[in-house]
């Protein structure tokens, strides 16, 4: 019996030798971080993609493949929405399903696809650019229900419209006038000149029926969402030289809300030399057109007096990735003390305006930022906040 069992005993003790230089030559420790090593870091999205299956019919294939593709983005669309905000997926695509999505889709590729004479049958899978998903979304939902004071109409609601031989540019990116004037405003504005943002909701009411019409009440319902009672429209309109000795010219003309046409305000800018282009004589005329107007609000003398016992505007931008970014930048600034009042003005996929109403000077309310952990830039006339990389 003894002679038996030996054999088993010097097994078992070979076994626990090699378990024991196993376990010394690879500790558990370093097993756990080799294993944390080859875990690579998850990058955030930058796309949405959404599979639908869709069919249509039409007079031809064309007809009816069109149709599909156009209802399978807004099926897309509306899918999109459910994964990133399931409850507030509904009203949100009530609110912008009348507009134009194609700015928020990156793509979309057939994966099936079965073609009839009057008819088209397909598998697309749509890729949204996800940023401005969830800016969308931040948009519509992540502001709602906030109590931000706004100040009682104090600024001028700035809509900024170039006109062609073809058409009224509002919010189109061939609208370089915009871009150029929204700067401009940001930059000397002290928080009074506000430029729309341009989502959804603004298009809705902003046409070009509304614009030439300077139509009131739709008007008035884009300067109230962005807090104040002043709104113009700013409208500019490039004259191209007849003759090589004729200066370019930006004609520029500014209509109060329920004004008509006839009433418009003409202001021309001519080029300086041959060589002024249309980007920096926009760059000139929008600069002379906020000035102009920054002087005449009437309350602006107010705002001008850097006394320390009167109130002063100071123009934030925070610049975000994300709707969850933008939402931990606007709790913090919220929470922001020792101002009079605080107005969110516009927010994009990636930046948001807001204006604050303060006595004193600002170094408390720059050290607030500071301490909540955002970066804060403030080299230029306007504050440039945004969260650590």
């Amino acid at each position: 019996m003894q002679r038996f069992c030996q054999p088993n005993i010097t097994l078992l003790v070979r076994f626990f030798l090699i378990l024991l230089l196993v376990l010394v030559m690879h500790p558990a420790g370093s097993v756990a971080q080799t294993s944390m090593d080859i875990v690579e870091e998850k990058k955030a999205p930058t796309t949405v993609d959404v599979m639908v299956t869709v069919s249509s019919s039409g007079k031809t294939v064309e007809e009816a493949r069109k149709k599909a593709i156009l209802a399978g983005e807004r099926q897309a669309f509306y899918k999109a929405l459910v994964m990133l905000s399931k409850d507030k997926a509904r009203d949100i695509y009530r609110n912008v399903r009348n507009n134009n999505l194609d700015r928020y889709v990156q793509s979309f590729t057939v994966t099936r696809e079965v073609e009839k004479p009057d008819a088209f049958e397909a598998d697309i899978v749509y890729r949204f650019h996800h940023n401005l998903m969830d800016g969308l979304v931040a948009v519509q939902s992540g502001i709602a229900g906030q109590d931000l004071s706004q100040p009682e109409g104090d600024g001028l609601l700035i809509i900024s419209v170039l006109r062609t031989d073809d058409a009224l540019l509002t919010f189109q990116e061939d609208n370089q006038w915009r871009s150029i004037l929204n700067n401009v405003a940001l930059e000397v504005g002290q928080g009074l000149l506000i430029t729309p943002f341009g989502d959804p909701r603004d298009m809705a009411l902003l046409s070009d029926e509304v614009l030439i019409a300077a139509e009131k009440e739709s008007l008035m319902k884009v300067a109230r969402r962005y807090g104040t009672r002043n709104i113009v429209i700013v409208t500019a309109r490039v004259i191209e030289p007849q003759k090589t000795t004729n200066p370019l010219v930006v004609e520029v003309g500014l209509r109060k809300v329920g004004e008509s046409s006839k009433n418009e305000r003409i202001v021309r800018f001519k080029a300086l030399s041959p060589d002024e282009t249309h980007d920096v004589l926009f760059s000139r005329a929008a600069r002379e057109i906020c000035l102009q107007l920054r002087a005449s609000l009437k309350d602006y003398s107010l705002f001008a007096d850097e006394d320390a016992e009167k109130i002063k505007p100071l123009v934030i931008r925070a610049e975000f990735r994300s709707g969850r970014q933008w939402r931990t930048i606007q709790k913090m600034l919220l929470n922001i003390e020792g101002v009079e009042s605080k107005a969110l003005r516009a927010v994009s996929p990636d930046f948001a305006q807001m204006t604050m109403m303060y006595r004193g000077a600002s170094d408390p309310i720059k050290q607030s930022l500071l301490a909540q952990g955002l970066e804060v830039n403030d080299s230029k006339e306007y504050w440039v906040v945004r969260l650590p990389e």
